[in-house]
């Protein structure tokens, strides 16, 4: 006769109401044992800010206490005490609820990462905020989806071919303005963006060959390129879209300006190797006017960053472009950005190069 098999109880179900209470009336657990960085704190913001609330606060009914959630609630209270925070209520004793404020985080940090799946993951994921870029860089850095190193950064001694500065400081190009920003030199005409337009870091040790490199990427990335410009000749690109140097709105003026210096040197050293530019118009608005410091009046070649949720910064870009074209044909290259991005370039007519990982990567603070 056979034994009927021993069903095991299911696991209890402690939530016993769900709701939604303004952030000034949730009390802060005495035992919380986690603190919150300013740049999580940044990234948290962010995120809230794209796309709201998709997570509840946990809240035990027994003391009131906050279990999980405190970093929410503390952003919350920033915009006020009556802003309203969703919670989830759980009904746990004071043992259940100091066992789960010490696991809760924990456990779910023990989690592997499948690199495969995070990759895709990151290529899914378009964000404008500061933080959160450089949140998806430094995971993606870290599970080494991104190669730490640069695009023809090789070995010692395969640079020799190629003529190398002293230090930037020790070569002046001829400048038609006040600050001594480099003018770029006239090219010759291109009717589109050669191919294929990778970001810089994109390959490692000079495995990139041909077509257009662009700098929509962390600073950190390219900071290189001001002291060995000589390594994106090595690459053997035909074309760049200029270093874009990070801003923001409280950005000094006296910062951009020098960043904008920093990345017309870079793009006249490579021009003088048969390298054609296309200018980045990637500032903040208030920047406009120095950033078109030594592009000659008539330039036809232009890239900037694409966004899905801000078509007026694509407009404004363009409306610059063409300004100073001289009506001449423009060629505008637009790098990242989603379907919405995509649709604008093919009503537009400008070029769009879907980016292989624009979830890491942002207007004005991360390239």
């Amino acid at each position: 006769m056979s034994k009927k098999r021993e069903q095991t109880a299911p696991w209890r179900n402690r939530i016993v109401s769900h709701g939604e209470q303004a952030a000034g009336q949730y009390m802060a657990n005495p035992l919380n044992w986690r603190i919150h960085p300013k740049a999580q704190r940044q990234a948290l913001t962010g995120v809230l800010g794209e796309v709201g609330w998709v997570q509840s606060v946990v809240v035990n009914r027994a003391t009131g206490h906050v279990l999980d959630g405190h970093a929410r609630i503390e952003e919350a209270l920033k915009l006020g005490d009556e802003t309203p925070v969703p919670f989830v209520e759980v009904d746990l004793t004071e043992d259940e609820e100091a066992k789960i404020l010490a696991t809760i985080d924990p456990i779910g940090a023990m989690a592997a990462t499948d690199k495969a799946q995070l990759d895709a993951l990151l290529h899914a994921v378009s964000t404008e905020s500061a933080a959160l870029q450089k949140l998806m860089s430094d995971l993606a850095e870290e599970n080494g989806i991104i190669p730490a190193d640069e695009i023809g950064d090789g070995e010692e001694g395969e640079l020799d071919s190629v003529p190398l500065p002293d230090k930037a400081f020790d070569m002046v190009f001829p400048s038609d303005n006040e600050w001594g920003i480099p003018t770029l030199l006239p090219q010759a005409p291109l009717a589109g963006l050669p191919m294929p337009c990778e970001r810089w870091g994109r390959y490692a040790r000079g495995s990139f060959n041909g077509g257009t490199l662009h700098f929509y990427t962390n600073d950190a990335r390219f900071e290189t390129i001001w002291e060995t410009p000589e390594k994106i000749v090595m690459s053997q690109c035909k074309a760049i879209c200029e270093p874009n140097v990070s801003t923001g709105s409280m950005t000094p003026r006296a910062f951009a300006l020098w960043g904008i210096y920093r990345k017309r040197w870079i793009s006249r050293w490579v021009q003088q190797h048969g390298v054609v530019v296309f200018v980045d118009l990637n500032v903040e608005p208030e920047f406009r006017d120095i950033n078109m410091l030594g592009i000659p009046r008539g330039w036809t070649h232009y890239a900037t960053r694409g966004y899905d949720t801000r078509f007026e910064l694509l407009e404004e870009d363009y409306k610059t472009a063409c300004e100073h074209a001289d009506g001449k044909p423009v060629v505008f290259v637009v790098i990242g950005g989603g379907k919405a991005t995509h649709e604008a370039c093919r009503i537009n007519g400008w070029v769009h190069v879907p980016q292989e990982a624009h979830a890491i990567e942002g207007r004005h603070s991360d390239g």
